[in-house]
């Protein structure tokens, strides 16, 4: 029987089982080259999103952690007007004596609480180690008959007070117009030149007050300390396996094509040997190309 000269569908034409092969060989490394740049990009991007994991953790735990430390004294935390709170301080919370200067209070509104705005009332508390004053936002009241203020502000502890409360950092400046005595955030630099009272270079969110009012806005709620670092650890998952899945598809798409191949030779063995030549089996080589399948507009152009 003479050689045999096949078409094959993913190689072309060729003339022998060596063709085959070494077509085969070119197109594995062909996969092999885009998997490798694929499994590299999978694997920066992987170490991307754990170091976001990372960041993310350790943000989200010092929240908590901070938020949960005992009291210290204010000085130990921001000293003076000149000082600024650390980022490692941020939510600590410290104890502080002094009077409230009921007279500088104001409101930063559009402040939300479970789903509504409202303002949250902010008011000086003079040390009475003396020095600037603290700024202490006492808590959150619902818009009141118009959007223009609360229905009514509870007044402070007149006197001599000790208040806790937890640090944080001035807010961003927001232009707005407003009425007197409103500020879009709290900007402590803002709210110093409007009141005309020194502040110190931080803020505190009230969590207690002694003696307490007999009415008193509502208190804020302990900042959510996450839990959404879990989605970028997932992500860093996803991502190594997306490298091993790239790594191995060139190895799983050549044993398919041997597959399939080896179901066209074992079919063209069928036709080929009759029943009256047990041998020509032997004859036919193990290179046949898959049968081109006919199409639906193939059969429309007949």
């Amino acid at each position: 029987m003479g050689s045999w000269t096949v078409t094959s569908p993913a190689y072309g034409p060729t003339a022998g089982y060596g063709h085959v092969v070494k077509a085969e060989r070119r197109e594995l490394a062909g996969l092999l080259a885009i998997a490798v740049v694929f499994a590299i990009a999978c694997v920066f991007l992987g170490r991307w999103q754990y170091h976001r994991f990372q960041d993310k953790y350790a943000a989200d735990h010092l929240v908590g952690r901070n938020y949960r430390s005992a009291p210290v004294a204010l000085d130990r935390l921001v000293p003076g007007s000149g000082s600024t709170l650390a980022a490692k301080d941020v939510w600590r919370s410290v104890r502080v004596s002094g009077t409230y200067d009921a007279r500088a209070q104001v409101l930063v509104r559009n402040r939300p609480l479970d789903g509504a705005y409202g303002y949250e009332v902010l008011v000086p508390l003079r040390p009475a180690s003396g020095g600037p004053a603290l700024l202490i936002d006492r808590g959150w009241l619902p818009n009141g008959q118009t959007s223009d203020a609360p229905d009514s502000v509870p007044a402070p502890p007149s006197g001599a007070v000790t208040i806790t409360a937890h640090l944080l950092p001035s807010e961003p400046a927001k232009s707005a117009t407003l009425p007197a005595g409103q500020f879009a955030s709290i900007d402590l630099a803002r709210v110093a030149a409007q009141t005309g009272r020194p502040l110190l270079p931080a803020y505190g969110v009230l969590a207690a007050e002694s003696p307490a009012p007999a009415t008193a806005p509502t208190k804020l709620p302990e900042p959510d300390d996450g839990g959404y670092w879990g989605v970028n650890l997932s992500y860093a998952f996803q991502w190594g396996l997306f490298a091993i899945a790239g790594l191995a598809f060139p190895f799983v798409f050549l044993r398919r094509r041997r597959r399939l191949r080896a179901e066209d030779e074992a079919a063209l063995v069928a036709q080929s040997t009759g029943p009256g030549d047990p041998g020509a089996a032997a004859a036919v080589p193990a290179v046949v190309g898959r049968k081109k399948r006919t199409r639906i507009w193939d059969d429309e152009d007949d």
